[in-house]
């Protein structure tokens, strides 16, 4: 009850700037994380994703999961991350623009693709090489997320203008 009033008071804008800057602060850090990985020689890179590897293998049985899990641990981080790109950047762009959803979901993937492109030119830069299938990879993550975020925004907005009616 109380919060609820705050929401609708004179902090409802404290609010949304600090979502704000909590959601920049995340998507510049996931940047640099992305970046970072990219940068990285195919030595260390090799090595972070053995890491990685033998953590499935400690935590799984051995099996089909498990094999799957460490052929392809580098696609699925790719994916993970651009997953979790796509959530703060497509969070972000609802709170500061105020276009139609389709003209934010753009938005978002705009930059989603400005990210991956630059991640393999970092790749190629650093000698590990780059792959437009990590490019498919990435948008593919990032699309699928941000479609979630603006679905589930849309559904919200739905339900909000019907209890209100």
């Amino acid at each position: 009850m109380f919060f609820e009033k705050e929401v609708r008071g004179l902090n409802r804008g404290r609010l949304e700037y600090t979502a704000r800057a909590v959601l920049f602060t995340a998507i510049s850090l996931t940047v640099l994380f992305i970046w970072s990985n990219s940068a990285a020689t195919p030595v260390k890179s090799a090595a972070s994703s053995d890491r990685v590897a033998q953590i499935i293998r400690d935590i799984l049985p051995p099996g089909r999961v498990e094999n799957f899990l460490v052929t392809y641990i580098r696609k699925i981080a790719h994916f993970t991350e651009y997953s979790l790109l796509a959530i703060e950047t497509s969070l972000l762009i609802l709170f500061i623009h105020r276009g139609t959803r389709l003209l934010r979901f753009l938005l978002s993937l705009t930059f989603g693709l400005c990210v991956a492109f630059c991640d393999e030119g970092i790749q190629a830069l650093t000698g590990r090489g780059n792959s437009m299938l990590d490019v498919a990879i990435d948008a593919g993550g990032y699309f699928l997320f941000s479609f979630i975020v603006v679905t589930a925004s849309a559904l919200i907005s739905m339900i909000v203008r019907r209890k209100n009616a």
